[in-house]
């Protein structure tokens, strides 16, 4: 059994990332710009106050907040469930709002939230972000299966070469994760600077790690 720590993010593209690319060019960080970092796995259009109940949290929320931006309370609670279920950002075109200007309350809390809030200019359409988004993720996972060949290709040959211990310390290195490796007879430890207290919910594991018979430095 192999237990690898530490969440893949190849299947996602940062918020950030997005926005370097040209059609985004025209876009505006109002607010939350520490946030940029967050990660983008799909992209859904916002038409309604009650919509977070039905997203995953990974989506680029694009909206025109038609129908509740008059009602700023209401629009606060929108983006606030939108925050909780970890939203990468939103995305928001004006032309609803007076003066074609956000209310700079909202600007405000999104700030406080750490949540990208972008203006869109309005000619840019729902599909051109939809197939950015989508485009990038594409490519971003052909990449990995390509490369998923030849790491396999690679483990097998270590494996043959140096053993199991070889092939743990070859996934430790790769990855950047924390591994295992246990079977009935041997249990092997990698960590690359972890204490295994820090290996999450796994009271089992620890006690094996106390007696690992291997430990890298």
């Amino acid at each position: 059994m192999l237990i690898m720590t530490k969440k893949r993010d190849y299947m996602y593209i940062k918020t950030a990332d997005l926005l370097e690319h040209s059609i985004m060019k025209r876009s505006i960080v109002l607010a939350g710009s520490k946030g940029l970092d967050r990660y983008v796995g799909d992209v859904s259009i916002l038409d309604s106050p009650d919509a977070a109940k039905y997203l995953k949290g990974e989506e680029l929320i694009v909206t025109t907040a038609y129908g509740f931006h008059e009602n700023m309370q209401e629009l606060k609670d929108v983006i606030l469930s939108l925050n909780d279920i970890g939203i990468p950002a939103l995305c928001v075109k004006t032309r609803f709002f007076p003066g074609n200007v956000i209310p700079q309350e909202i600007i405000l809390l999104c700030e406080e939230l750490g949540l990208p809030l972008i203006e869109l200019p309005d000619q840019l359409a729902y599909m051109q972000i939809n197939e950015l988004v989508n485009l990038n993720l594409h490519s971003r996972t052909s990449g990995q299966i390509k490369s998923s060949i030849l790491v396999y290709k690679n483990l097998s040959d270590t494996l043959y070469r140096e053993g199991t211990e070889g092939l743990l310390r070859a996934l430790s290195q790769w990855t950047g994760c924390t591994a295992l490796y246990i079977d009935d007879y041997e249990f092997f430890y990698r960590t690359l600077g972890e204490e295994p207290e820090d290996l999450a919910g796994a009271s089992d594991l620890l006690t094996l790690a106390r007696d690992a018979r291997f430990v890298y430095p």
